[in-house]
């Protein structure tokens, strides 16, 4: 069992400080404290699985290629939550995420919802799906998505994060590992 220790937490932090407070490591906690618009930019790979697979992102709005390609990350603060909109070389994934208590993320797209388990794993966080829902309801989990993400600060202090989503009836759908550089990084601690 992991215990998440909270300092009191402005309600108008991002939902990664309202979800973990003082567990996320001090340089996650520099890049999470945003609490206006901001851009930030770097580098991704992406490998997307067979052709039922490119399909289905396709049809999500997801028009990903192969490869490594640039990434530029737009925060949007929105109420109690923060859009995140990706941009990868020729696609682009948008995404609202919001804290549901304390430890626990919410990441809404179109009709989907995803309720993600934060956990402090060292300098990094692992996410854990709980529950996944379609048009509001639940998606049982024997159909619902496996989605293995991480984040953490690479040792060239850049924020690092590796994705990868496979599907029970579909197989491996789409993995994405990237940085992104902050110029506050590049200061001395």
């Amino acid at each position: 069992m992991c215990w998440i220790e909270l300092a009191f937490v402005s309600p108008d932090a991002s939902p990664h400080l309202q979800a973990l407070g003082a567990a996320l490591q001090a340089g996650l906690q520099r890049f999470h404290a945003g609490a206006e618009r901001r851009t930030v930019s770097g580098q991704a790979r992406v490998t997307t699985g067979g052709v039922f697979a490119r399909v289905l992102l396709h049809l999500l709005g997801l028009h990903l290629r192969d490869g490594k390609q640039p990434l530029d990350v737009t925060f949007i603060p929105d109420g109690n939550g923060t859009i995140w909109d990706r941009r990868f070389g020729t696609g682009r994934f948008i995404s609202r995420i919001e804290a549901s208590g304390i430890g626990f993320l919410v990441e809404t797209f179109g009709p989907f919802t995803l309720r993600f388990r934060l956990t402090p794993d060292g300098d990094a966080i692992s996410w854990t799906l709980q529950r996944a829902e379609v048009f509001g309801l639940a998606i049982p989990s024997f159909l619902a998505p496996h989605i293995s993400a991480r984040e953490w600060l690479a040792a060239e202090k850049a924020y690092a994060m590796s994705v990868s989503v496979v599907l029970p009836l579909l197989g491996f759908v789409l993995r994405y590992e990237g940085e992104l550089y902050l110029p506050q990084f590049n200061e001395p601690d």
